[in-house]
């Protein structure tokens, strides 16, 4: 009984070993930014061009030709894009939560605008609707004195107060 434990780790740790053997035996090949060729065991960096992962031949003796069936037809499509690296997506995740904050600053700015318009729409409304009531206006004078608006420059201020009104309430 306990050498079939014995056993059952044995083979478990064994084929444990041969899967990592043959997933250590991967191979990338890239090119630089500087136009050089790398070929490495290690993922290339996330600025890498013409990404490649050589898988490696089976081992055939060394007077034997390599055999056909390794040899890629012309029809054949290539190797799919490899996995992206953790620093590939951790600079996309980056990027998503800029652009996202950016559209959100834009959509607060554009609201903020809004508020600012509906109120001075509200206190062009208001001047229009003070003037039309009638009675005494007044108003500051260069002097900083009060002075009495009379008819006329009443009608020209109510003028003047509803092209505000109409500039701020489109």
């Amino acid at each position: 009984m306990m050498q079939n434990r014995i056993r059952t780790a044995l083979v478990v740790l064994a084929s444990g070993a041969l899967f990592t053997m043959s997933a250590a035996a991967e191979t990338y090949k890239w090119t630089d930014a500087e136009g050089k060729m790398h070929y490495s065991d290690q993922p290339p960096p996330s600025n890498a061009k013409d990404l490649t992962t050589v898988k490696p031949r089976k081992k055939t003796s060394r007077s034997a030709p390599p055999p056909e069936g390794d040899a890629m037809p012309a029809d054949a499509k290539p190797a799919p894009a490899a996995a992206k690296t953790a620093q590939e997506l951790d600079a996309e995740f980056r990027q998503r939560q800029v652009e996202t904050a950016e559209k959100e600053a834009a959509q607060k700015k554009i609201a903020q605008e809004a508020e600012s318009k509906k109120k001075s729409c509200a206190q062009a409304q208001a001047n229009v609707a003070r003037l039309k009531e009638g009675g005494r206006i007044t108003r500051a004078n260069d002097k900083g004195e009060t002075e009495y608006l009379d008819d006329a420059q009443i009608a020209q201020e109510l003028l003047r107060a509803r092209e505000v009104q109409d500039s701020w309430c489109k």
